[in-house]
């Protein structure tokens, strides 16, 4: 099975739940308009490029670079593994 967007935003919400916490995570990623049921899988049927850049973004904004280190180096391999494009702040 290809790797998709889909996989990278819940591989992100998998590493923030042990970085910020569950209620943290869930309503910093409904805040970046992605819906995660409760095992941290999205809901959403449309997830792309943007959406990770969005979840990055919000995360950066509310809890700083720490927040998005944590999650660089999985989601650069991820990526390559499943030849997609990461926005500029989760590049290495």
């Amino acid at each position: 099975m290809a790797l998709t967007y889909k996989d990278l935003v819940e591989q992100v919400a998998q590493r923030e739940l042990g970085i910020i916490g569950r209620i943290k995570t869930l309503d910093t990623f409904r805040e970046a308009g992605i819906e995660l049921d409760d095992d941290l899988c999205v809901k959403n049927s449309n997830v792309n490029i943007e959406s990770l850049k969005s979840i990055a973004d919000k995360l950066q904004e509310r809890f700083g670079p720490v927040a998005i280190m944590a999650c660089k180096i999985p989601l650069n391999r991820l990526a390559k593994q499943g030849g997609l494009e990461l926005p500029p702040i989760l590049k290495l």
